[in-house]
């Protein structure tokens, strides 16, 4: 390996941290850009392009492979093993079980008659993404 990389454990803990802290800030920003939105009715596209970004960002470092464009295949493939897909495959399971619940919840209560906030949608998916990184945080952690 070169002198920059570092072990696949290492990595994996590193990975870990900063998809945490990606999380945290999507979630903060969510919460802003969602509470804002209705305040700046011109702006609603921006923000909502924004929080499209911000929501892209820890499904990116879930899913995507590290290092991708400064690292050899090899490299990529240390560092991108078994572990890591299984990990991926656990927290893409547990968002979507999230993400389903809260719909299932959301959808039911609408049909009952309940009238929801714009917002209310953007929260669901916001927490189903900031899930599904915490959980792959959590175990690229604690197995790295």
């Amino acid at each position: 390996m070169k002198a920059g990389i570092k072990s696949p454990d290492q990595t994996s803990a590193r990975r870990g941290t900063i998809v945490f802290l990606n999380a945290l800030a999507a979630a903060a920003f969510s919460t802003v850009a969602i509470g804002r939105a209705g305040v700046h009715p011109g702006r609603d596209p921006i923000f909502a392009l924004l929080w499209a970004v911000w929501m892209a960002v820890p499904l990116v470092w879930v899913f995507g492979i590290p290092g991708y464009l400064r690292w050899s295949k090899i490299e990529r493939s240390i560092v991108n093993d078994e572990r890591v897909r299984a990990h991926q495959a656990t927290a893409a399971r547990v968002g979507l079980g999230v993400a389903i619940a809260s719909l299932a919840i959301l959808s039911s209560a609408a049909f009952s008659g309940a009238v929801f906030p714009a917002w209310a949608a953007p929260a669901l998916a916001t927490g189903s993404v900031v899930v599904t990184a915490l959980v792959f945080a959590w175990l690229e952690r604690r197995d790295g």
